[in-house]
């Protein structure tokens, strides 16, 4: 789940609008509107290029031969996707429960078919209201958002064996510990999502996070900054982790738990919180 908190509390966004139109019902395309602005200014405060995408403009003759502009077409680009320079990722922004079907992926231009796309799914709660899902003009709203991948196309193989979620936390540990990507491969969900305490984004598909993984861990095979992996068990859950060691520019070193969500014998998902370990 992607929300913006700022000294402990939830971002407040105030929607924009006449004096007329205060305290009226947005239709579904100013909700729209209303969460693409949203993110918009989320990731100007992240610090993450990002801009509104211009729907393409059909001209008389490419109406002639049938061309339309998906309905559903990207509302957002991401440039530098993951700090790579040049590569972009596409966001559709919808209200959550919004039902589409399956995004049609070849009606969109060439460039887009070939970066990542996703569909954000906006969710808002009013103040004024004290109501989710209300998107009452003129008020101020807290918002968060679910992201779905949807390109590229991803299927899971059959696993050679099955593994338990001790396992699968095993292979995780493995893989940082001896900085190899591939190593997982097999064990992570077509749908895996990825988040993390100190970034608003959240990464919704295994190729996006081994893709991720692979850049990150050529950059510690360099600075050879990972200290200590060790697994560990939440005693609330009792779901798995991983306990990483770092030493940063600094000098100081952090440590931070992966928090593991299994099922079906696959890991779903890797929540990372800062720890305070100071013996670790």
């Amino acid at each position: 789940m992607m929300k913006l908190i700022r000294n402990g509390e939830p971002y407040i966004f105030e929607h924009k609008c006449s004096v007329s139109e205060k305290n009226q019902m947005m239709s579904e395309e100013e909700k729209r509107e209303f969460l693409v602005d949203n993110l918009l200014d989320i990731y100007n405060q992240c610090h993450t290029v990002a801009s509104r995408c211009v729907k393409p403009r059909l001209s008389f003759f490419d109406k002639l031969k049938g061309i339309t502009v998906p309905l559903f077409y990207p509302d957002i680009v991401i440039d530098d996707f993951h700090g790579t320079r040049g590569r972009k990722a596409y966001y559709i922004v919808l209200p959550k429960g919004t039902d589409i079907g399956k995004v049609d992926v070849s009606k969109l231009p060439d460039y887009m078919r070939n970066a990542y796309i996703k569909i954000i799914y906006g969710s808002v709660f009013c103040l004024e209201e004290q109501t989710p899902e209300l998107y009452k003009k003129g008020c101020h709203f807290a918002s968060q958002y679910l992201s779905k991948a949807v390109s590229p196309a991803q299927s899971n193989p059959p696993l050679d064996k099955i593994y338990s979620d001790q396992e699968l936390a095993q292979v995780y540990s493995t893989a940082w510990q001896t900085l190899d990507a591939s190593i997982l491969e097999n064990v992570l969900d077509k749908d895996f999502h990825y988040s993390n305490d100190t970034v608003f984004d959240d990464m919704s598909s295994r190729a996006e996070y081994l893709d991720y993984l692979e850049g990150k861990f050529n950059v510690l095979q360099r600075t050879k900054s990972i200290k200590r992996v060790q697994i560990g068990r939440n005693g609330e859950s009792g779901d798995w982790a991983v306990i990483i060691k770092q030493i940063q520019n600094n000098g100081m070193p952090v440590i931070c738990g992966f928090f593991l969500t299994s099922s079906k014998e696959r890991i779903l998902s890797v929540e990372v919180h800062e720890m305070d370990l100071p013996n670790f």
